[in-house]
């Protein structure tokens, strides 16, 4: 039995923090500003969408740049 891959939990989509994606994978806005820092974006305004797996990989697209992906972010960001 293969368990069900997980679908990446939306955190921002269209410029606008899901929150209760972020409360359900206990990321809080502090958080997802270090992560932000850290992709060089300097508000949630500019990000068209931003989701992340339960292991980690960030998928993510602003208004200015193509679609990106990091492996595991939490290996690149102290949360």
């Amino acid at each position: 039995n293969n368990p069900e891959p997980q679908i990446p939990s939306i955190l921002i989509n269209d410029g606008k923090m899901m929150k209760s994606q972020m409360k359900e994978i206990k990321i809080d806005a502090k958080m997802l500003n270090k992560i932000l820092d850290y992709l060089q974006v300097k508000s949630v305004c500019e990000v068209i969408i931003l989701a992340i797996d339960e292991n980690g990989k960030l998928f993510y697209q602003t208004k200015t740049s193509s679609a990106k992906t990091i492996d595991n972010i939490y290996n690149e960001v102290n949360l």
